[in-house]
């Protein structure tokens, strides 16, 4: 039982606490017939025989206020984080190794596009033509990543690369498949069909190294789904491009952060214009929504507005600190 909670909690978060596997354990416990003082005394000891493992590695403290408690100490699991270094070595090693790379002649043409701005531009041209194993782009809503993908996709297939797009979700899958005008699937789907082909057997849509892979939404995507199909791309020689936005929704149930482990690896690109949004306000809103800024509401929101960070209007804020206290709500689901 111990191995089992453990080995739950780390298919649930990439980083967990005490708490967590606790919460494994008590899930798994039988309670019939027992106290519930002998359940707690049960759990606690499981719990310990648990994080004792060698499974379980203690990666440091998360601390909350000025003393250290037992619940700051954080975890991960031996297999998440052996994914996590086999996704980070791989995009090391294949730094400029001419994956999916486009020649200079087509792509500088395409670069003077007028319907791309120029971070759209430079990050064409980054993914198209850096010739890096995995690149990342990123984008908060609005900054054009539909358009971007779009040109890269069709600088790809110009260059006479195959371009398959993945999402987690069918819905993701279809509007990349818009975007590129190739086949798209979810990514869980590539991987059931890809483990389940026997060795040796021609797979439909095998990858090979005139292959581009897209996934996008790739913050929701998990460690370790992530890790046997960039595994898959390097021993083919094809090209991943991981998309998304690290600020946004993350890993549902699921060990994640990798799209902002290889961002700040520097094999990432951002768009940083903004055009989905009419007013100024609101694109600065759309661009700060990630941040932990303590200011990310904008200050020229006109009043009764409520930028897309979440923050209470200033007319909120000047209201609450000369009237009754107010506690805003917002519907979760």
């Amino acid at each position: 039982m111990p191995a089992a909670a453990l080995d739950a909690a780390g298919l649930r978060r990439a980083v967990f606490s005490r708490a967590d596997v606790a919460g494994q354990v008590a899930a798994l416990l039988p309670t019939n017939g027992v106290s519930a003082a002998e359940v707690v005394e049960w759990v606690e000891q499981l719990t310990d025989l648990a994080l004792g493992l060698d499974d379980a590695v203690t990666i440091g403290l998360h601390s909350v206020g000025g003393t250290p408690r037992a619940s700051d100490a954080r975890y991960a699991t031996v297999q998440v984080l052996a994914a996590e270094a086999r996704i980070l070595n791989l995009a090391g090693r294949g730094r400029r190794g001419g994956y999916g790379l486009v020649p200079h002649a087509p792509l500088t043409s395409m670069s003077r596009d007028g319907r791309l701005d120029s971070s759209q531009r430079r990050a064409v041209l980054h993914l198209a033509g850096g010739g890096d194993f995995v690149s990342v782009l990123t984008a908060p809503a609005g900054a054009g990543k539909t358009s971007t993908l779009g040109a890269a996709a069709r600088a790809w297939q110009d260059a006479g690369y195959r371009v398959v797009g993945l999402a987690p979700s069918a819905r993701a899958a279809a509007e990349l498949a818009t975007a590129t005008g190739g086949p798209a699937d979810t990514l869980a789907k590539w991987l059931h069909t890809h483990t389940r082909t026997p060795p040796g057997a021609h797979e439909a849509g095998a990858l090979d190294d005139r292959t581009v892979v897209i996934v996008d939404e790739a913050s929701m995507a998990s460690t370790l789904d992530l890790d046997p199909l960039i595994t898959a791309a390097g021993r083919a020689g094809a090209k991943v491009v991981l998309v998304g936005d690290p600020a946004q929704i993350g890993v549902v149930n699921g060990p994640g952060g990798m799209l902002a482990a290889l961002g700040r690896a520097g094999h990432g690109v951002e768009l940083d214009q903004i055009h989905r949004f009419r007013q100024p306000w609101e694109r600065q809103a759309s661009s700060r929504s990630g941040t932990a800024s303590p200011t990310r509401s904008s200050p020229t929101a006109p009043p009764g507005a409520c930028t897309r960070a979440g923050t209470a209007t200033p007319p909120w804020t000047a209201s609450s600190r000369t009237g009754p206290r107010r506690v805003p709500r917002a519907r979760t689901r």
